[in-house]
């Protein structure tokens, strides 16, 4: 008998590949997302592979009173070195987008240097320009083993590490300039970001492992080393700071690859969120940095018109960081909500907010990175892409859905849900859970709670 889940997720279709995760937890902001990589490093055996659009080995992975207490190197350059040398089987691949020049003045730009000629011979480095013009390697994946996968929007790069309080000043919360800075600061202090990762660990995330492989052959023009078998009955586990939250869950990888004259298009994400959004019935929580896709918006809007008791509550970010954004994602935004808002009864029913921290007299709005889209209790989408048109076809993206297929997984995909929104209003689980269950409006859900220092800003 087919299930709900083998109809939703039809390989080559609304996914690339589907499996089993022994066990699979979400990473809430990168103060987690680098521990749990830092933690991951320091015990990898066999092989690890960093696949990103950025990667600057200069970060600290952990901060503060816990890097005083590191059994391991805490700086990437210097762990990945220290791992190396130490075990002199271990192979480790480093694939990074061979980025714009528009981006130079951020980057770390002796970084292809370093990795390929200050490194043991067994860290293996690709600086990836094999991609159409104009698009950008956005796929954020490391692998460990090829028994444990992380895939989500966070790379290890500078302005990305953050904690949940999000305070608006917090002293661990800065980086080094990049190389081309002009002022004389050599590091950076920047605003709160929000951000999310998934790990997931069993044999069937050596899904990840043919991704990132399939990538470094593409990248670098030669093969990795194979894919290495998991021994039978293996103990697999998630890094040790990591709290399960799923056991036994179906998940879904969907991918976005760009055609080139070698390879066709793969336009698999988009039509998992299609095919997603139609499962709706209640509630839909989107977190993400950019939306602008007017196929997404459509769909939407169908669905609301569908279900006259669903609605739809979008995160993002407050401000365009630069004028090209502010001319084209900005703009994009304003039209993708007249979209999702057309011919509705009620168009309260789509709102769109953004995070603020209010602290000792001051405001700071939180930078929103993270892509996630959760469906009811059904459904929990995490990856690399976007919602705009760039992240549908023009990048190569990796996305990855679990699938609420018992009491238990839907329970906790419910408590992610309610957890983050809790991280962005003050409000507690039960109080958000009491909203949502009984269909109050969605005003209640972003009413500013007193004595709290996180709430949701509408955006008009």
């Amino acid at each position: 008998m087919t299930t709900m889940f083998e109809n939703l997720y039809k390989p080559e279709q609304t996914c690339w590949k589907t499996g089993i995760a022994d066990k699979a937890s979400i990473l809430i902001d990168s103060q987690n997302y680098f521990r749990a990589v830092y933690e991951a490093i320091c015990h990898a055996e066999h092989s690890i592979f960093i696949l990103g659009w950025d990667l600057d080995g200069r970060i600290d992975l952990i901060r503060g009173k816990e890097a005083k207490e590191a059994e391991c190197p805490i700086n990437l350059y210097e762990l990945i070195q220290w791992k190396a040398e130490n075990n002199p089987e271990l192979k480790i691949y480093i694939n990074r987008w061979n980025y714009s020049v528009f981006f130079m003045q951020d980057r770390d730009v002796f970084a292809d240097f370093k990795w390929d000629w200050k490194f043991p011979p067994n860290v293996y480095f690709c600086s990836d320009y094999v991609i159409p013009f104009l698009g950008s390697h956005h796929q954020k994946i490391i692998t460990i083993d090829d028994k444990m996968a992380f895939c989500g929007g966070m790379d290890i790069g500078k302005e990305r590490w953050d904690e949940r309080h999000h305070h608006i000043h917090f002293p661990d919360r800065i980086d080094e300039a990049g190389t081309l800075q002009l002022s004389e600061k050599s590091h950076q202090v920047y605003q709160p970001r929000h951000d999310i990762q998934m790990v997931l660990a069993g044999k069937d995330t050596q899904i990840f492992s043919e991704i990132v492989r399939r990538r470094w052959l593409i990248g670098a023009g030669y093969e990795a080393i194979p894919i290495g078998e998991p021994e039978e009955h293996e103990s697999i586990k998630l890094p040790p700071s990591v709290e399960k939250d799923f056991t036994d869950v179906p998940f879904a990888v969907s991918r976005t690859v760009p055609k080139t004259r070698k390879r066709p298009a793969r336009n698999e994400i988009i039509k998992s969120f299609l095919a997603e959004i139609e499962q709706a019935e209640k509630f839909i929580y989107i977190e993400n940095q950019y939306a602008t896709c007017e196929e997404i918006a459509e769909a939407l809007n169908r669905q609301l018109k569908e279900k006259p008791d669903l609605r739809v509550l979008l995160v993002s970010c407050d401000y365009p960081k630069t004028k090209l954004e502010a001319k084209t994602m900005w703009a994009g935004r304003y039209k993708f909500a007249q979209i999702v808002r057309r011919g509705l009864s009620d168009p309260a029913r789509f709102i769109i907010v953004y995070p603020l921290c209010r602290e000792n007299g001051q405001e700071q709005s939180i930078y929103i990175h993270s892509k996630l889209m959760i469906i009811d209790e059904k459904i929990l989408h995490v990856g690399s892409a976007n919602l705009n048109n760039r992240s549908m076809g023009m990048d190569t993206e990796c996305d990855v859905s679990l699938f609420g297929d018992s009491p238990l997984n839907q329970s906790r995909i419910s408590h992610i849900r309610s957890d983050l929104i809790r991280e962005h209003t003050g409000k507690t689980v039960e109080e958000i859970n009491d909203i949502i269950d009984n269909k109050r409006p969605l005003e209640d859900l972003i009413k500013q709670t007193e004595h709290s220092r996180q709430h949701l800003i509408p955006i008009h």
